[in-house]
């Protein structure tokens, strides 16, 4: 999603993204993690900081098979990302602990919605 600020003002983000995260043999792991990023010419930042929102924390133990699916929704002020045009998205991150094989999380299909408003300071 795109959004042109006339001046230094906020921008107020509106996203979800629905998803589907799966984890195989682990326990004490973290799969999925939501990143809202915005991009502005050529350099990445995470609106969310630097871990994103965790989609799933815990798991049901070792050899089991997991399954999570459904939509992470937030609302955030990012202040002053300056003039100009500003492009924001969002990314899924994989990641595992504790004595985890394989990791899947998969937004293919999955449509994020992302609503910008621009905050007059």
């Amino acid at each position: 999603a795109n959004i042109t600020l006339t001046a230094a003002n906020k921008v107020l983000i509106f996203v979800a993204q629905s998803l589907e995260a799966r984890q195989y043999n682990a326990t004490g792991f973290a799969v999925g993690q939501l990143k809202l990023v915005r991009i502005t010419s050529g350099v990445y930042t995470n609106v969310f900081g630097p871990s994103g929102r965790s989609v799933v924390t815990s798991g049901p133990g070792s050899g089991s098979y997991f399954v999570a699916s459904g939509c992470i929704a937030s609302i955030v002020a990012e202040d002053s990302p300056g003039a100009g045009t500003h492009t924001y998205a969002t990314q899924i991150a994989r990641v595992v602990g504790g004595s985890g094989t394989a990791v899947r999380a998969n937004s293919d299909g999955h449509p994020a919605e992302i609503i910008l408003m621009e905050v007059k300071v």
